[in-house]
Formats: structure tokens, C-alpha cells, sequence
């Protein structure tokens, strides 16, 4: 694996799927109202036209808010001197003894006569 995986744009699928909510939401509310079909699917098509560029723009904002939170915490990482994947914390793992409870166990003597 690389040392830097390659960053994909969450922007485009972001703009899309505003667009194509924005059209089915502008269909839905056409027909409910009894508009012509051809008015809600014309109506539609410009609502989802300008859904795009708005969820273009708010693709590209929370991209930039992901990318500075990763910034951030790899410089804080770095800054502790932490590499990736490590912990300079010793994690103890104590192992309970398991406990049994005295009323219901049967032992191997009771369950054979009673068969």
C-alpha cells in the first residue's frame, strides 16, 4: 500500500444526489398539486439544474472541512509523536477467572441417573 492513499473528491456524488432529490421532491410536490405532466417534468428538470451547482458547492465545503480535521489530527498525532496504527500507551488485559454459580450447576452424577 502506498504511503498516501489517494483522495477522493466527495464534491460530485454530493452535487448529484442533491440534484436528483431536488427532482424527485419537484416531481412529487407537481403531481400532488395536479399540475400537467409536462409543467412538473419541465419544472423538474430546471430544479435539478440548479440543485447541481448548490450541492456542487456544499460538496466542496465539507471536503475541506474533512480534509482540515485530518490535517489536524495527523499534526496532533505527529506533535505527540504518535505513528499511525500506534499507541505509546501499555494496555493492560486482566483476565476475571470465570465464575460459576453454585445453585445451578448440575454435576455429570445427578444428570447420568437421571437419565
Amino acid at each position: 500500500m502506498p504511503p498516501h492513499a489517494p483522495r477522493i473528491s466527495i464534491a460530485i456524488p454530493a452535487a448529484c444526489s442533491f440534484g436528483v432529490i431536488a427532482f424527485v421532491v419537484s416531481l412529487l410536490v407537481g403531481v400532488s398539486v395536479g399540475n400537467p405532466a409536462g409543467a412538473v417534468l419541465a419544472r423538474s428538470l430546471v430544479v435539478m439544474l440548479v440543485a447541481w451547482p448548490i450541492g456542487l458547492a456544499a460538496g466542496l465545503v465539507l471536503e475541506r472541512l474533512f480534509r482540515e480535521q485530518v490535517d489536524a489530527e495527523t499534526a496532533q498525532m505527529s506533535q505527540v509523536g504518535v505513528r499511525t496504527g500506534e499507541s505509546d500507551d501499555d494496555v493492560e488485559i486482566i483476565d476475571e477467572p470465570d465464575l460459576e454459580s453454585e445453585g445451578g450447576v448440575v454435576g455429570a452424577d445427578a444428570a447420568s441417573t437421571a437419565a
